[in-house]
């Protein structure tokens, strides 16, 4: 069957599926009318469920794919225990999370900036404001100054100092209001001198009355319409809040990672110091392509860090891709603004203002009515984009994109906006086989690693290697295992190929042949080549860590006595034979390693000269331990090594007190590893699109609810959750607005609700928190004193106390004041689940599963089924409701 990008909505079978999921009330009607394929996306393509239909993705869901769906660095994650288990505490996953760490400090380039991981957008930006807020030099100022046409997530703070009134308005709490300034945009602008002083001038004044503890700002505005700034309004910005003594926060949660032409977009401003010297925001938040929310900042972190595994390591090898990759962005943003200036030049009667850096682009219509009816024409045509702002159109491509798609994407925008009929679907261009092929070494290597004692398997990782060999129409080749036997029939040959492809300091010496084959070690060396006519085309030599330590790195690594750590030695590829059999290479040097008891493979990769292969051990599940600047003496451009370890060995020991850690290792059984690979592999906005298999997972999770409490809001994190709840019943009990709960108890740290609930710090809002000694008496009276929005609890605290839960929820019953429970300890789905006692019943509750994914529970009083009003744009992570949905199943059996 040829595949097509879809060209109708209405006839497509989740539609229905749909609908019978919202009947009941389960979710508000909020998806985008099509369930998902996640194994058979590719690329920019979106493939729709039980159908041989895409949709083209011309905004990269939201922003969030940098590198496409399905694109082989992203298959890390699979390679690391935690991903599928969700211990985001242990040494291995602390490791990557360091090395994620310095990275970005790297990218950042600046001394001093901490990192701090979360689990989303807003979650960042509010962290990022708590810190603003704790380190304030004016104690009594309570307000950020933002800017027209902002957007910074669905979160109170955040969303009071998101412009859009829609989205802001309805949750507005009286006392803390952020304050705006236009935003002085500059396409499209003839007066954008005289705007940008006159905004700097309005901040100047509001800063002067001591109101404001932080101003958060979009380097570039993005639902605002993608709207760019200018370094010389930046660079006055930072002048007069460093004048201020106000902390100066860039929300750069869809800017950031390289969506424009640096990897952080406020990098272009070139920011300085009276003295000339290189200076920063006091915060940058980043989400979306880093796949979990990052702060970096100059302040102290003292919140506690959780953040979903599987997410941080895949949004790491995501992170290092853009970065090795810059100049094929580059490449893209070229063509694309070539594009788009000749699409805007003969539709200019239709479109103006087009403006593209890095992977963004847009342009303007003359109305709203116009965008909205161009917007209404995309799935017709094929294709997903968003409106923004009152008049724009945005676009978000990706790395993925090929010349050829972007060919498609930009023939689907003409006739978009021309409305021209289709006569036949468009023909879809993906690499679908590659993907199937990478599914299926990779579900191959978990399996390995799952039964690494199971003992050597060199045919394996022969027949791995020919059926690619015979896929890629390369004839007559033999794959052989290299040992200490035969080696000597490869000698001369394995030299000459190094002088023939590598300069001289990238030569390996014959020496470190010689002493790979002469080790008497247990495991050996880990060794294969393939050969043509009885010529090497493909070679990889991999062995003991402590043979090799004249390379560089390699004499102060601390796993230098380790027996069972290797040392990739070499992987070369004949010039004619590139283009897939080196990453098959050092797929089956994985293969073969893990299945000899080989615990991990380390290795050097120069900076970005060897990008192509530093991607594929990054899919491997690689991250940087050493970064070994101007490594290599030489004349050539980047010179800077980076010193690799790839983990190979499941470990079974998991941390202690890890919510929900429900997966063990015996549990990832093949069936449980193919249905939710594709998960672990790709984060899409849960707001928009979800597959069958979610609906399944949480239908199964809310089944655990009584069904007065089946109406579900899906979140990112415990704190996400928490807001999400409260929001829900603000809009029943407006203008009630203060907060009640049990001194203790905890609630999150990642929003300022979420730590004024759990005594974090400072408290943004107005809390009563009683003594749990004396809760029964006191509730009565703290409820008449302050009138609370409702009662926060902490379940797991009254273990073995529910009569006295009970008497709390029958006060808080007779004065109508509704009841949350957080009932994340309680081991959610077992007997322990309090909101299952009768009497004891709460209005609403919350529970997060571990990784990113927590779920909010609520009556039908409190279920705001408005589409797109309690909404933010992950909702979640798929795998993590998954991993929890196994538990749950396993339990029933």
């Amino acid at each position: 069957m040829t595949s097509h990008l879809i060209h109708r909505a209405t006839d497509n079978p989740s539609v229905a599926r749909l609908k019978q999921i919202y009947d009941t009330g389960l979710i508000p009607a909020e998806k985008k009318p099509f369930l998902i394929d996640l194994k058979r996306s590719v690329g920019p393509y979106l493939a729709i469920a039980d159908s041989d239909e895409f949709i083209l993705d011309g905004c990269s869901q939201i922003a969030t794919l940098g590198l496409g769906f399905n694109a082989s660095p992203l298959f890390a994650p699979s390679h690391h225990i935690e991903s599928w288990t969700g211990d985001f505490r242990s040494k291995n996953i602390r490791a990557f999370a360091d090395a994620y760490r310095n990275l970005l400090q790297r990218l950042l380039g600046l001394d001093n900036y901490k990192v701090h991981f979360s689990s989303s957008g807003a979650e960042a930006v509010e962290i990022a404001l708590g810190l603003c807020f704790d380190n304030r030099a004016n104690k009594l100022a309570r307000r950020v100054l933002a800017f027209e046409g902002s957007f910074h997530g669905r979160m109170m703070v955040a969303l009071a100092s998101t412009s859009n009134p829609k989205k802001r308005a309805p949750f507005a709490w009286p006392g803390h209001e952020s304050e705006f300034v236009p935003y002085p945009y500059v396409h499209g602008n003839p007066n954008i001198k005289k705007d940008e002083q006159s905004t700097l001038n309005a901040i100047d004044e509001k800063l002067a009355t001591g109101d404001f503890f932080a101003v958060l700002m979009e380097p570039m505005q993005c639902e605002g319409g993608d709207r760019h700034s200018s370094s010389e309004f930046h660079r006055g910005l930072n002048r007069i809040v460093r004048r201020h003594g106000v902390a100066l926060v860039y929300d750069e949660v869809q800017t950031g990672f390289h969506l424009g032409s640096q990897f952080f977009w406020h990098r272009q401003f070139d920011l300085t110091d009276e003295n000339g010297s290189r200076i920063g925001p006091d915060a940058i938040c980043c989400a979306k392509k880093s796949q979990v929310g990052v702060v970096l900042t100059k302040f102290d972190i003292p919140y506690q860090e959780t953040f979903c595994p599987a997410s941080l390591v895949r949004g790491y090898a995501g992170a290092f891709v853009l970065d090795q990759f810059s100049e094929s962005i580059s490449e893209i943003e070229k063509y694309n603004r070539q594009r788009l200036n000749e699409l805007t030049e003969k539709h200019s009667d239709l479109i103006c203002n087009p403006r593209a850096q890095g992977f963004a682009f847009a342009f303007d219509f003359p109305d709203a009515d116009s965008v909205g009816k161009f917007v209404g024409r995309r799935f017709p045509h094929g294709l997903l984009f968003y409106p923004a702002g009152q008049r724009t159109a945005r676009f978000r491509v990706n790395l993925a994109c090929s010349q050829d798609d972007l060919d498609q994407l930009w023939t689907q925008i003409e006739d978009c906006l021309t409305d021209q009929t289709l006569t036949k679907p468009k023909q879809v261009m993906a690499n679908r086989e590659k993907v199937s092929a990478d599914y299926r070494f990779h579900s191959d290597l978990v399996a390995k690693q799952l039964n690494h004692k199971n003992g050597s398997d060199e045919n394996a990782v022969v027949n791995y290697l020919n059926n690619h060999l015979s896929a890629s129409g390369i004839e007559n080749t033999v794959v052989r295992i290299v040992d200490k036997e035969n080696y000597v029939e490869y000698r001369d040959q394995i030299l000459a190929m190094q002088k023939q492809v590598y300069e001289p300091i990238r030569q390996t010496p014959a020496e470190e042949f010689d002493a790979l084959f002469s080790d008497t070690a247990a495991i050996g060396p880990i060794s294969i080549v393939v050969t043509q006519s009885d010529q090497i085309i493909s070679m990889a030599f991999c062995g003991r860590l402590a043979l090799f330590q004249n390379e560089r790195g390699v004499s102060d690594d601390p796993h230098l006595n380790d027996d069972t750590v290797y040392y990739m030695v070499d992987l070369t590829v004949a010039e004619p034979f590139r283009g897939g059999l080196g990453r098959c290479m050092k797929n089956a040097i994985a293969l073969l390693a893990v299945s000899k008891g080989v615990t991990a493979i380390h290795g050097r990769n120069r900076d970005r000269l060897a990008r192509g292969m530093w991607a594929i051990n990054l899919s491997l599940g690689s991250f940087e331990s050493k970064h070994l600047a101007d490594d290599y003496q030489d004349e050539r451009e980047h010179r800077d090594c980076i010193y690799y370890r790839m983990p190979l060995r499941f470990e079974s020991n998991v941390s202690e007190n890890l919510p929900f850690n429900t997966i063990e290792l015996g549990d990832l059984t093949p069936h449980f590893v193919n249905r939710n690979l594709p998960a672990l592999v790709n984060k899409v906005c849960l707001s928009n699109f979800v597959s069958e298999e979610f609906l399944e997972d949480l239908q199964c999770v809310a089944g655990l609810m009584p069904k007065e409490l089946q109406h579900v809001y899906t979140a990112s994190s415990l704190s996400e959750c928490v807001d999400k709840i409260t929001k829900a019943i603000w809009l029943k009990r407006n203008p009630v607005n203060h907060l009640l709960t049990v001194d203790g108890h905890f609630f999150g740290e990642g929003s300022f609700l979420a730590r004024s609930l759990s005594g974090t710090g400072e408290p943004m809002f107005g809390v009563t928190r009683l003594n749990h000694s004396d809760i029964t008496e006191r509730l009565k009276s703290a409820i008449k004193e302050n009138p609370p929005i409702a009662f926060f609890v902490q379940a797991e605290k009254f273990a073995g106390h529910e009569d006295e839960l009970a008497r709390c929820v029958a006060i808080c019953r007779e004065y109508e004041v509704p009841v949350v429970f957080n009932e994340t300890g309680l081991r959610f789905g077992t007997k322990d689940q309090m909101s299952r006692i009768a009497n004891c019943q709460p209005d609403a509750s919350i529970v997060w599963l571990g990784g990113q994914m927590a779920l909010a529970f609520v009556t039908v009083d409190y279920f705001a089924d408005d589409p797109l009003l309690l909404i933010s744009t992950w909702d979640g992570d798929a795998y993590s409701l998954a991993r929890f949905a196994h538990f749950v199943r396993k339990q029933s059996d």
